[in-house]
């Protein structure tokens, strides 16, 4: 098996687990919440916070993706994410994503059709560094490039934010 044909066969199985991951936090929940559009506020947050707990006790899951990939030359990777938004809508599923500038500058398409489908569109910095290596000056940086990304589109993360790794959590777990 070559690489390019090896690579094929990863994304595929990739897809598959994401669909099924899906289609089992769907079962383990029992609940499906169907809104129309992302229930998250999109007010922008007046500071960060990292958070732990959720509000009450209703039984909720937020299905978040990172997405950082360049895809603008492979289309089975552009299927996938394809396969994963009809995934999403066809079992209600509003989902968080969280795209680089980069990748929303390579793939405008799948941007919009994240956006469309009614996703919270989550900062998640231009080109995924790791925040505890940067100054303060350059990590704003990154997030007004991403966030000049998503205007282009016509798009917004409404302060939203997933630092790359992890990179400043409180809780490493």
């Amino acid at each position: 098996m070559n690489e390019r044909s090896s690579d094929g066969v990863v994304r595929r199985i990739r897809a598959v687990l994401v669909a099924t991951a899906v289609l089992v936090l769907v079962a383990a929940v029992g609940v499906v919440v169907t809104p129309s559009r992302a229930v998250a506020a999109d007010t922008a947050p007046y500071r960060a916070a990292v958070f732990t707990k959720g509000y009450d006790s209703t039984k909720l899951v937020t299905l978040t993706f990172d997405s950082d990939w360049p895809t603008s030359d492979d289309e089975r990777t552009r299927a996938n994410i394809a396969s994963v938004l009809d995934t999403l809508a066809a079992n209600g599923i509003t989902a968080g994503f969280g795209l680089t500038g980069r990748f929303v500058t390579q793939n405008p398409d799948a941007t919009r059709a994240i956006a469309a489908g009614g996703h919270k569109l989550i900062n998640h910095s231009w080109d995924h560094p790791d925040f505890l290596t940067l100054t303060q000056a350059a990590r704003w940086s990154q997030l007004d490039r991403a966030e000049a990304a998503y205007r282009a589109l016509g798009l917004t993360s409404a302060g939203w934010f997933r630092t790359p790794y992890r990179s400043g959590y409180l809780d490493p777990g």
